[in-house]
């Protein structure tokens, strides 16, 4: 948990942590009493990236910024039948299974859908070593 306060980040303990970096992949909650513009910096990725994915339930930032198609631009490695994801739109959450190699919408179609750019997800898998690749470049 950050605080942040006069202009400068502070751990949970209220020490000094201006010098946070968020790795590549990172996902994380902002939560201001009125709305605010967040400015990230850092290196575009380049190349093939791949994160692990903990087994259970994990908010996950795909790394790269560009949108990415479900099935198509991401890779999902050693994933588990019955694996979901959810995903926040609006006030709501939409809800993906992993079946058969791809992933299926609530209506049980096929999922067309693409993670907007910046955007996270939570992904529950049982597997114990699944991971996600994503290619670098821009779309």
């Amino acid at each position: 948990l950050y605080t942040y306060e006069a202009g400068s980040w502070y751990d949970e303990n209220f020490a000094l942590a201006d010098d946070l970096e968020l790795p590549p992949g990172s996902a994380f909650w902002f939560s201001a009493p009125t709305s605010r513009d967040i400015t990230m910096k850092g290196r575009v990725l380049t190349g093939t990236y791949t994160q692990d994915c903990p087994q259970g339930l994990s908010m996950i930032g795909p790394g790269v910024p560009k949108k990415l198609a479900l099935n198509g631009d991401i890779k999902w490695n050693n994933l588990s039948e019955s694996d979901t994801i959810q995903v926040r739109e609006g006030g709501n959450y939409l809800l993906f299974t992993y079946e058969d190699g791809k992933w299926w919408d609530e209506t049980f179609q096929e999922a067309t859908y693409e993670i907007p750019v910046g955007a996270s997800i939570w992904l529950a898998t049982n597997s114990d070593n699944a991971t996600i690749s994503v290619d670098g470049a821009s779309k």
